[in-house]
């Protein structure tokens, strides 16, 4: 069994460094998306070394988009891909795969958007045997003093701000949501609490916070 499963991984391997090759060979943007569709839904994609090289050179992709894009420094551009970008990162933590050269690549693309007080909570630490990537990620720092190669990217804000005001729909929700007729979208726990309290015609006191 031990064997097939590595024979399996071998040939993944390989497969990928061919998807890989025809990947970089295509410029265009929607092309390239719908490349990444189509490979989605082959089920080398459920491998966690697969998933998350797919998804780590999805990242590396966005960046190398970003800085070729004329506006690169454009507060539109940089919170579009900002956002593309955590959501890769978002995805890579899920999945839960890691070695270190990844770690290194994530670590990177973290700093130079200007997170690298979260590298910590937003990566895992290294928990497979290191292994080399099918590509050439990015360079995104400064090999010397390890700072950003480009200063355009980093964010223009605290990146709790940066979080609620682009963010927000990609948080993880851990507070109970689950479906309940009474309204149109998935309430979380203490949401159906104040709707079972209106049912019971029961006084509610409602605190607001405005952000100025």
């Amino acid at each position: 069994m031990a064997q097939k499963a590595k024979q399996r991984l071998s040939e993944s391997a390989v497969w990928l460094k061919q998807r890989l090759v025809e990947l970089d060979a295509e410029k265009s943007a929607s092309a390239l998306t719908k490349m990444f569709s189509d490979m989605q839904r082959n089920t080398r994609l459920k491998e966690p070394l697969i998933a998350t090289e797919v998804s780590l050179y999805k990242i590396h992709r966005i960046f190398l988009r970003w800085i070729e894009d004329p506006q690169k420094a454009s507060p539109a551009v940089r919170d579009k891909n900002s956002v593309n970008i955590m959501k890769g990162i978002k995805d890579i933590h899920t999945i839960g795969f890691m070695t270190e050269d990844m770690l290194k690549c994530l670590k990177s693309a973290l700093i130079v958007l200007g997170f690298s007080d979260y590298v910590d909570s937003l990566t895992i630490p290294p928990n497979q045997e290191n292994q080399s990537l099918s590509f050439s990620f990015v360079k995104l720092l400064k090999s010397k003093t390890k700072t950003p190669v480009y200063d355009f990217m980093s964010i223009q804000e605290p990146p709790v701000e940066w979080q609620l005001r682009l963010f927000g729909e990609y948080m993880d929700r851990s507070m109970d949501s689950q479906q309940d007729p009474r309204v149109s979208f998935k309430p979380d726990a203490w949401q159906r609490e104040v709707l079972d309290a209106i049912d019971k015609n029961m006084s509610l006191l409602v605190v607001g916070m405005r952000r100025h």
